[in-house]
């Protein structure tokens, strides 16, 4: 359930920076709220993974050699890197295609329709 409220909470705070819909909210204090809990959630999101990894693959391989753990580290890694590379063009490309708030509120859709199945594999993994 670690991922599903990291993406709760992600979805809360992109909710409060983009398309929250009440007038004078955009404040520097409602900004640093909303990045606070966007960080906060994918803190709840990002972290558990490699851990998460490394045992799926320890069980399911039935080896459990360091190894195995480096090179689902690498993968993790060479993962994050990709995401970070990739993620500022993406969001340039969307900011100039449709709009901040519009973008925000795909980030709030994104992070709900995937906090779903993380509950569902939570329930079914433990």
């Amino acid at each position: 359930f670690c991922y599903a409220i990291g993406f709760a909470i992600q979805a809360v705070g992109y909710w409060l920076l983009g398309p929250l819909p009440f007038p004078n909210i955009a404040n520097p204090a409602t900004v640093f709220i909303s990045f606070s809990l966007i960080g906060i959630g994918f803190a709840f999101c990002l972290i558990p993974t490699l851990p998460d990894m490394q045992l799926c693959t320890a069980l399911k391989a039935g080896v459990d050699s360091d190894a195995n753990k480096s090179v689902i580290s690498g993968v993790w890694q060479a993962t994050y890197a990709i995401a970070m590379a990739a993620g500022a063009p993406i969001a340039g490309v969307l900011y100039d295609q449709i709009g901040f708030f519009e973008s925000s509120l795909i980030c709030v859709v994104l992070a709900i329709v995937t906090a779903i199945p993380s509950v569902a594999c939570g329930v079914s993994f433990y």
